[in-house]
């Protein structure tokens, strides 16, 4: 999820107003194409170990996050744990049954074939990344990306605007395959950049969604990479009580901008790594992805 933090400073740095026009809301029909949720985990984090399994509030982390999706979506028809093949991780093979979810263990390096293969398994036509250290991605603004994705016939779609942590990315399973078919071996091992290969609009058929002017704080960061992090999470989770799958982005962002102490910010001056150990100045990348955003096919606001 460290490209979702990079991705989302530089929307901060793209957007500082977001355009309040409305649009109307978008319309499919019931009918929908198999949508799988592909959440990208495993037990081997460096600052925060086995940190899909932190406690919030009696479950673990990754249980609150699977249990948002599965009943606070209406679009999203099944969930995926996509995780590294090794003993480590047997646990969240195990998991993934307990709680009826689908599991795929891959290679470590080549995250967009592990999606593949979970496509492959369960039938999908769009592959929905939700990374699995976001406990409160949120579900209108996946529904709404999902309408508009299937809606204008987008190979890629994703919502721009915000906190870190709270958006996901979707991208069909035709252009996922011929993505990876055009791929050379080097550039399959780094596919864990995958934003940087499926967002590219002089290829494929990229939608970009804004969010809703009332919710644009892409310099908010409700991302678990750190002990810091998660304390934040159980915060704002027992600040709402009687929600069983937790706070809304309206009670999520009040409490974030009510709490300028505790909360945490994204680093406006961080250095961006990059495939290949290349490391590159925030704004140079930021009007990297300026470019990529002015040449998307489709560009809408969240109704």
């Amino acid at each position: 999820h460290g490209m979702e933090l990079y991705l989302s400073l530089a929307s901060l740095y793209l957007n500082g107003k977001v355009n309040k026009d409305n649009y109307p809301r978008i319309k499919v029909p019931k009918n929908m194409d198999k949508v799988l949720a592909c959440v990208p985990s495993r037990l081997e984090s460096q600052r925060l170990p086995r940190k899909a399994l932190e406690d919030v509030c009696g479950k673990p982390m990754l249980q609150r996050l699977v249990e948002r999706l599965q009943n606070l979506s209406k679009h999203i028809d099944e969930i995926c744990i996509c995780t590294v093949e090794n003993e480590n991780n047997r646990t969240l093979v195990d998991l993934a049954t307990e709680w009826d979810i689908g599991c795929n263990m891959g290679d470590e390096h080549d995250v967009l074939l592990n999606f593949i293969e979970a496509g492959e398994k369960y039938g999908a036509d769009h592959l929905l990344r939700v990374t699995g250290d976001n406990i409160f991605t949120d579900p209108y603004y996946i529904d709404e990306m999902i309408r508009a994705h299937i809606e204008h016939g987008a190979d890629y779609s994703r919502v721009d605007g915000l906190p870190v942590g709270m958006t996901a990315e979707i991208m069909s399973m035709k252009a996922s395959v011929e993505l990876y078919e055009n791929m050379d071996a080097q550039t399959r091992r780094n596919s864990g950049y995958l934003t940087l290969y499926s967002y590219d609009p002089d290829h494929l058929k990229v939608l970009v969604m804004d969010a809703k002017s009332e919710h644009a704080r892409p310099h908010y960061a409700v991302t678990v990479d750190t002990p810091a992090d998660i304390e934040l999470i159980r915060k704002i989770w027992v600040a709402y009580p009687g929600q069983e799958y937790g706070p809304d982005i309206d009670q999520i962002i009040g409490w974030l901008d009510n709490h300028e102490a505790e909360r945490i910010e994204v680093n406006e001056n961080a250095m961006i790594k990059l495939p290949g150990e290349v490391e590159i100045p925030y704004l140079e990348f930021a009007a990297d992805l300026a470019t990529r955003k002015s040449r998307a096919q489709f560009r809408l606001k969240a109704a």
